[in-house]
This record gives structure tokens, sequence and C-alpha cells, in this order.
């Protein structure tokens, strides 16, 4: 089964190709057989807060890969993970439809929330940390107050699964993504529509710049043939089901898409912008035919840090063992996390 581990490495920021040494630590985080699915950094960036299949939530160092502490298992896995600007609330979201708010110091649940009709895939917090935004499969956003713990509004316009959320960095902007491919920027404070933008294949990664001004977007796959109910044969499937993705970067407010790169293979499954705003690392998954009919298996996807502006790459040696689940940016700069599919999460440093 899958194993979780931090690993720790030394990134020297030389000329491309980025060349990575020897990693330092190897610790396991999350027993055998139960990995990681989805992680978050602490806002002093001294901790990371992973969620996964084995429904536990553990803490663990950035400086040495020790677990710090860890909740007791749920009932039904977590899906997802969002922390508040001040990172003394954690949200997580639960294939029951559930969404549970946690006090991170004593991770004690101090509000559960149910409103969804399926699982919640997707959390953001609101700058200011007074509303927290839910949805999932159902196709809803829905804004909780957490200072009141009740419902605040809904906001209905996808028909289809949501992927992701994120509120912009300093504005009542929430953007939304789900596997029709719809992107939608939202003004969570009045309820109301801002923008929209329709692309090929599945929405699967958002981020907003740190600035607010523009979205970076990945895709991947095409699913339409669902909603259409077509008869297609497996092969069909898998070909648009592994229709290689790109990555676009809205302008949200005036509806233009300034920047974009296709991919030659593989779905862009997580995104995150540079705190200088200037590049974007990325990670894909890849698919294969396996020996079987209806038996897709995945392959070994890539991280990759591009420029749009100098329209250059960068390719990282420390690489995931399968594909990418989620990748982030520390606010210094100077490291990434990314969590492999395979369940280990990994930091990359960069030193001077």
């Amino acid at each position: 089964m899958f194993a979780s581990m931090v690993i720790l490495a030394t990134l020297y920021s030389v000329s491309p190709p980025v060349e990575v040494l020897q990693g330092n630590r190897d610790v396991t985080l999350h027993k055998v057989g139960a990995g990681a699915v989805a992680f978050v950094i602490t806002p002093d960036e001294n901790t990371i807060v992973t969620g996964g299949v084995d429904r536990s939530i553990r803490i663990w160092a950035v400086s040495d890969g020790k677990l710090r502490s860890m909740t007791a298992h749920h009932s039904c896995d977590i899906l997802t993970l969002g922390i508040s600007a001040n990172g003394r609330v954690l949200a997580s979201g639960h294939s029951d439809g559930s969404v549970l708010m946690w006090d991170l110091e004593s991770l004690k649940v101090v509000s559960r929330f149910v409103e969804h009709s399926g699982a919640v895939r997707a959390l953001s917090f609101s700058p200011d940390g007074q509303t927290l935004a839910s949805a999932g499969d159902d196709g809803s956003v829905v804004l909780w107050n957490t200072l009141t713990n009740l419902q605040h509004r809904k906001l209905e316009g996808h028909k289809v699964r949501i992927t992701q959320l994120a509120y912009a960095p300093d504005k009542d902007v929430l953007v939304s993504a789900s596997i029709d491919g719809v992107v939608k920027a939202w003004d969570a404070r009045k309820g109301k529509e801002l923008s929209s933008l329709k692309e090929r294949g599945q929405a699967l990664a958002l981020a907003f710049s740190p600035n607010g001004k523009s979205i970076a977007i990945g895709t991947g796959g095409d699913v339409s043939f669902l909603e259409e109910n077509a008869k297609v044969s497996f092969r069909d499937v898998f070909t648009k089901m592994t229709m290689p993705g790109r990555i676009l970067v809205w302008d949200w407010a005036n509806g233009v898409v300034t920047h974009s790169h296709e991919l030659q293979v593989g779905q862009v499954s997580s995104i995150s912008y540079s705190p200088d705003g200037q590049k974007l690392a990325y990670g894909t998954i890849r698919w294969k035919i396996g020996e079987f009919v209806f038996d897709m298996r995945q392959e070994r996807g890539e991280i990759a840090i591009w420029d749009p502006f100098l329209k250059s790459f960068e390719t990282p040696t420390m690489q995931p063992s399968q594909g990418v689940v989620s990748i982030k940016h520390s606010k210094n700069g100077k490291w990434i996390a990314f969590l492999d599919t395979n369940g280990p999460v990994k930091i990359m440093r960069w030193s001077k």
C-alpha cells in the first residue's frame, strides 16, 4: 500500500536545469498503508499538517520531519484541508459531505458543518478568516461564517463536481473550478458572479497570484462524454480522459487569458505561484492503459517550474515517484513542498 514520508533535500538555484543533492533525512509520515491525500503549511512555515485515508490529521515539524501531534481516526476519509491566515484554525473536508473546524493548537473540533450532499473536495478561508468556503461533488459552494458557525450563503452556478476553491489574497473574491472546465470568479460578500471561463477538459488546479490580479489554472482530461451519455469504447474513454492539459494565466477582472502553455503529456493536477508572482510551480499526473479491460494505471508525473513572462522552464531532478496531488511554495520562497500520489510529502529547499 502507500507509505507517507517527508524527505528534506537541498536545491541549488543555479542555471537550469536545477540540481538536487542527496536528501539528508527520510522520515515516515502516516503509517504504512495509509498515505496522506492533503496537506497545508502553517503561516509560520514551521509545520505541515496532513490528512489522509487513514482518517487522521497529523502535524509534522518542517525542521526535522518529526510527528508533533495527531487526532483520533474519523469515521470517513479526509479529502481536503484548509487553514486560516492566522494559523489558529484548521478545516477538513470529508467523504461524507461534512466539514470540521479544528483549533490547531489543541486539535479539538470546534465546529461541524453539514450541508453538502456529496463529498467535500475543496476548502478555502477568506483573508480575514471570518468565512470558510467549501465545495465538492454536489457542485455548490457553501460559505460558512466562522464566528457564528452558521451558513452565510450558497453560491450556485456549477453543474458538476467542483475540484478547487481559492480566495484572493486581499479581496472578497473567490474562485471555483469544476470538472467540466468551468472556472468562476465570485464576489463572495454579495454572492454575485463576476466572470467565468470555459476551458476544454477538466479544471483541476487553481492559484491566485500574490497581487490577486491573475489566476493560474491547470487542466487535463476531458469528461464531457459523461454529460452527453455518449456510447464510447474504453480506448476512446482513455483517450479523452488522458488528454494533455495546459496552464492558463487568467486576468479574471477583464476576462482575458494573458499566458498559456500546452503540455505534451499529463494532466496539471496542482499549481502554485512563487512569492514574487514571477514563476509557477506545477505538478502533473499521467495515465496508461493496464493489462485488462477498463484498467487505467498511473504513470510517473513530473514537477516543473514555468516562467510565463520569459517562457522558460526549470525541471528539478527531485521528482514524484508517481504523480503530484498538491504543490505549494513557502512564503519566503526558500522551499517548495509537494504531495506524491504514492504518499510522501517532499520538501525541496533552495540554497544560495
